[in-house]
């Protein structure tokens, strides 16, 4: 197309109808739903590699359990952190690792400032653009909207950099 709104709603709604409420690609700022959408971006390169993925499933959920772990068992003991937590009959891949953090913005931008990559997930979408004329109460997710935060995880995260990570969360809560 040539009309700038057309090709702008269109890149909106192939990325499950969101934007984020920044110009940069890596951002602290959240995404805004603009319009109800699905991610519609695959493409045969990708379908390949899913496939490919899929003969090793097994191996790289297990990797990620076993990070989600170190992760839990060393935040339980920091009491400004909630991790979720689910029932032993579901199996989790853990795409992400959120966690609920008092001072959250602080958190953040604590983390960012020593290098650790993090990011503001999951506002409430009640208070997205294309949801704002259902709006009701919602308490408990404006709470945990405000506390969320996800954490450095990926499958090849080193042990070195989850203590780092660890460790500065834990440094950063016994000086504020």
């Amino acid at each position: 197309t040539n009309d700038r709104s057309i090709y702008d709603r269109a890149r909106i709604i192939r990325d499950l109808g969101r934007r984020c409420k920044s110009d940069k690609t890596f951002s602290d700022k959240p995404f805004d739903f603009i319009y109800p959408a699905h991610n519609l971006r695959l493409n045969n390169i990708l379908a390949s590699l899913g496939v490919s993925q899929l003969k090793k499933i097994d191996k790289l959920i297990g990797k990620r359990q076993d990070i989600a772990k170190k992760y839990k068992m060393e935040l339980t003991r920091v009491s400004q952190i909630k991790t979720f937590s689910h029932p032993k009959s579901q199996l989790i891949s853990y795409q992400i690792f959120p966690i609920l953090a008092e001072k959250r913005d602080e958190l953040s931008n604590y983390l960012t400032k020593k290098g650790i990559g993090n990011r503001v997930y999951f506002e409430s979408l009640a208070n997205s653009y294309c949801y704002k004329k259902f709006k009701k109460p919602l308490p408990v997710t404006d709470q945990v909207s405000k506390k969320i935060l996800a954490i450095p995880f990926f499958t090849n995260i080193s042990n070195d950099q989850i203590k780092f990570i660890i460790n500065e969360i834990k440094k950063f809560y016994k000086e504020n």
